[in-house]
């Protein structure tokens, strides 16, 4: 996975961008295959840097093929 294909957002713009209430990995992973239409393998989850804050970054790294379509689904690229 490219680090130019990425996108990071704080875990509350997540929750709010996906509906998911309380934004664990696995509702990520879930989130990604069943609503958005990226399957488990085109993308990494993590904290981006390791941050352990209230509201940490959040990095989701695509396959280049995955991030175009997250990028046709207009849910944007950046915090």
């Amino acid at each position: 996975m490219n680090e130019s294909y990425s996108i990071i957002y704080t875990r509350d713009q997540l929750s709010r961008i996906s509906g998911i209430a309380n934004i664990t990995t696995k509702r990520l992973f879930e989130w990604l295959w069943q609503e958005v239409g990226i399957q488990p393998g085109e993308y990494l989850i993590k904290r981006h840097n390791d941050s352990y804050r209230y509201n940490p970054d959040i990095e989701i790294r695509f396959s280049q093929e995955a991030f175009a379509y997250w990028k046709l689904q207009g849910l944007g690229v950046d915090k």
